[in-house]
């Protein structure tokens, strides 16, 4: 990844912030068409022995949960369940494993594990067009850095995809560890950028 936006530029890192952006407005629609797709073609294949947890594999788990936070969100699209409530949400639901005599009890385990999904289910339509803006800014933010610096820039944009990923696949949105984690990368991030302007302009 970094060697494509070291070599390509910020040209490239656009390109992600486009596709990114649709895919945190579209998360929604890829958990309820897409997921089960890939769930499917997942089963069909079975488990393998490196998918093997305590819940009955984490990649089935994973799939499973996003689907039913997907179709919950639903209920009400427009100002989410409200916030801190994905942890109290589908207590009671059972997935059962195909392949496997496994049972995964509870919808959700504390968070959906995917940042955006979360937003979606607990804040609506209205906390997603609010991360999208964040996520816009930051996309800008990385793209300047970029065309300021390649070393840098390529560090940042790096950055921010690996952030994005992490996003999508781990911790809570809400998470306040991550928050002062993401926090933190942005303002090293914003010091060092500003030691290299300085620098420039003393030169």
């Amino acid at each position: 990844m970094s060697e494509i936006l070291y070599f390509l530029g910020k040209k490239s890192f656009f390109y992600f912030g486009v596709v990114s952006l649709l895919w945190i407005l579209f998360s929604p629609f890829i958990s309820i068409k897409v997921v089960p797709i890939v769930k499917n073609i997942n089963y069909e294949i079975k488990l393998q022995p490196w998918q093997e947890t305590p819940s009955g594999g984490s990649i089935v788990h994973r799939l499973l949960v996003w689907e039913y936070v997907g179709n919950t969100l639903l209920q009400k699209p427009i100002i989410g369940h409200g916030i801190g409530t994905s942890r109290l949400i589908g207590q009671n639901i059972i997935f059962n494993i195909p392949y496997t005599n496994r049972e995964i009890k509870g919808g959700i385990p504390l968070h959906p594990h995917n940042n955006f999904l979360e937003i979606w289910l607990e804040l609506g339509l209205l906390g997603a067009l609010i991360i999208s803006l964040i996520w816009i800014k930051i996309i800008k933010f990385g793209i300047s850095i970029r065309k300021n610096s390649y070393i840098l820039g390529t560090g940042v944009c790096t950055s921010i995809v690996t952030m994005f990923v992490m996003c999508n696949l781990t911790f809570g949105a809400f998470q306040a560890w991550w928050m002062a984690s993401l926090g933190l990368i942005f303002l090293i991030i914003m010091k060092a950028s500003e030691q290299i302007n300085n620098n420039r302009k003393v030169i």
